[in-house]
């Protein structure tokens, strides 16, 4: 049976906001998602293709090449390649790098209105105005297939993910399943009433999805048996988009409404009223269920379609008080004071594990990953956990009394740098190594100023630094093996907000209250170079693996700064509240947690 579209009530209405990222100059044909690239790459009509950041709205460039207004841009699921199709019967292939043209395939006789690669990136498959699906070669450049699908207009095609089938949906009111080693036809997927405006695989590609003028959404099998139908005879469907997982479609009806398919039950989840001047273009994000949609007054907003059950939580409960790095450089750990931690990968930029810690956590002030990657020691009030990184469960502590009777009251600072030590600053600012496999506690410095904030440790394990604030400011750098500090530094009164390690550590940065980031020598314990270029208070620092960047957090911007030449090499508004944490864990991509739980990911895009 036929099912009608369900509308909202307007307090559930309410709860699915937009998140506005900028208007375009021209109106908006084309739009897809591009984590490589860190942004949405915007189709116009005038012929630009733009990339707008996901994280800040921020336009980060400019591609041209068409004659004509831009109809889709496609994504090399693996390789460095992006394609645009266009009006003017071009499609351009472009350097994901460079964002320069490499390549363009001419074949069709018309306007080209939608392109897909295959799995491996190896084809590309296109449909055009001449009413032909034609498979090219893409390193060849070169038509391999030409097929004569439809007997007007070919509105969409797509590509399974295992590369077999082709689909293909016309404004004849066809829609067709095609063998892409043979061009053969697999399946007719008859029904529809009216123009076929959009198709797509779901499911891990054992189902197809169309959308129709006729107002129908319709759920196939790729045998060719409907196995489910969304009626609704007032609106069109003019677009339809299916998330990463398979599992959902994300309908545009009549540009005017977002209708939210399950593509397992073929059931309708929700309709979402959209206020605007009509949707032009709608792609999937990457990862959840959610989607960015560019509409008639040139908005470019993203949607999170969720309330449904989702495997990847994008946000913690509680201030984001600490990130680190897990070994490797893909995945990083943050945690909160919501009493959890979450695992994010930085290639798809989502989380993907969430870890509750249960009765035993306690307020989580900064966090160091152990054991490659395995487990993670929290700091905190004596003794400090160390957790699971699998299961979330406790998995050991760390006393930080060398003695019963000695006064410890907490840890504020904990570093690793090989996996095997952990060293860690307690409130009695004293300095303390453990031993990771035993968990007994090595060695006990002990500074004698109180209000240690910050530490950083060399990559060798020889050299500490810890910033004291309270009543005396000062960085503290110790030689460990010898078990004395070797610096004593007065910081002029000022509060040391930050620090951060620059490369092995043998220098490290640091941020007072005077706005003055500083570059200093570990050994010698002497300014190297002091960025004067740099205005503005900064509340966070964090430097990238290699230590050739530096990311600077202000109230309202971040700036990534080359440590080496002093030279500012880009600038985002931050998005959202307040920052509490950052890291920088490869050169092309920083992090940011804030007060509002959020965890942002975003690009770094140097201009000349």
């Amino acid at each position: 049976m036929p099912q009608s579209y369900q509308i909202l009530t307007e307090d559930e209405a309410e709860t699915v906001e937009p998140v506005n990222l900028g208007t375009a100059d021209s109106t908006v044909g084309a739009l897809s998602v591009d984590v490589a690239m860190g942004g949405v790459l915007v189709g116009l009509r005038s012929g630009e293709i733009r990339l707008v950041s996901v994280d800040t709205g921020v336009d980060l460039g400019t591609m041209t090449g068409h004659r004509g207004p831009v109809t889709q841009i496609a994504v090399d699921p693996v390789g460095q390649l992006n394609a645009s199709a266009s009006f003017d019967g071009r499609i351009i292939l472009w350097d994901r790098r460079s964002w320069q043209p490499v390549g363009t395939l001419d074949g069709h006789q018309g306007p080209v209105t939608s392109i897909a690669f295959s799995h491996d990136g190896s084809r590309l498959i296109s449909g055009g105005f001449d009413r032909t699906v034609k498979i090219w070669d893409v390193s060849g450049r070169t038509v391999i297939r030409s097929l004569p699908a439809h007997s007007w207009i070919v509105a969409s095609v797509a590509v399974s993910p295992d590369g077999a089938l082709i689909a293909s949906a016309s404004r004849d009111g066809s829609a067709r399943l095609w063998r892409s080693d043979t061009g053969g036809l697999r399946a007719d997927l008859k029904g529809h009433g009216w123009s076929v405006s959009s198709i797509g695989f779901a499911m891990g590609g054992t189902r197809v999805v169309t959308g129709c003028w006729d107002g129908s959404i319709r759920i196939w099998d790729v045998s060719g048996e409907c196995l489910g139908t969304i009626a609704n005879e007032r609106k069109r469907v003019v677009a339809i988009v299916v998330s990463p997982d398979g599992r959902h479609a994300t309908a545009v009806l009549d540009s005017q409404e977002l209708a939210l398919v399950d593509c397992e039950t073929c059931g309708l989840r929700r309709v979402i009223p959209f206020v605007g001047e009509g949707v032009t273009a709608i792609t999937a994000l990457t990862a959840g269920v959610g989607c960015v949609v560019a509409t008639g007054d040139r908005r470019l907003d993203l949607w999170n379609l969720g309330g449904l059950e989702s495997a990847r939580p994008e946000k913690h409960d509680g201030d984001v008080s600490c990130f680190d790095l897990i070994p490797g450089g893909r995945y990083v750990v943050s945690g909160s004071y919501d009493m959890s931690l979450r695992i994010w990968d930085c290639n798809t930029r989502s989380a993907v594990s969430r870890l509750p810690l249960g009765p035993n956590a306690i307020m989580m002030q900064d966090i160091a990953v152990i054991d490659d990657g395995r487990r993670a020691v929290q700091a905190g009030i004596d003794p400090a956990k160390v957790w699971d990184l699998e299961t979330g469960t406790l998995a050991g502590a760390l006393s930080m009394k060398a003695s019963p009777n000695e006064m410890e009251s907490g840890m504020s600072a904990v570093t690793s740098v090989n996996g095997a030590t952990v060293y860690g600053s307690t409130s009695q600012g004293n300095l303390c190594l453990w031993d990771v496999r035993s968990g007994q506690l090595i060695k006990k410095l002990n500074s004698g100023r109180s209000g240690i904030s910050q530490l950083i440790v060399t990559a060798d394990g020889k050299y500490a630094v810890q910033a004291a604030g309270s009543e005396k400011p000062a960085l503290v750098i110790w030689d460990i093996d010898a078990g004395v500090a070797i610096h004593e530094i007065p910081t002029a009164g000022e509060f040391v907000i930050d620090i951060a390690r620059v490369g092995s550590g043998f220098r490290f940065l640091t941020s007072q209250r005077d706005r003055q980031p500083r570059l200093w020598d570990t050994q010698s314990g002497t300014v190297v170079r002091e960025f004067e270029n740099v205005t503005g208070r900064i509340s966070h620092i964090a430097v990238t693996p290699d230590g050739t960047r530096a990311m600077l957090v202000q109230s309202s911007r971040i700036d990534v700064l080359d440590l080496e030449s002093g030279r500012i090499l880009c600038s985002v508004n931050v998005v959202g509240d307040s920052v509490t944490s950052c890291i920088f864990p490869r050169l092309d991509l920083f992090m940011t947690g804030g007060d509002d739980g959020s965890v942002r990911f975003y690009r770094v895009a140097v201009k000349d």
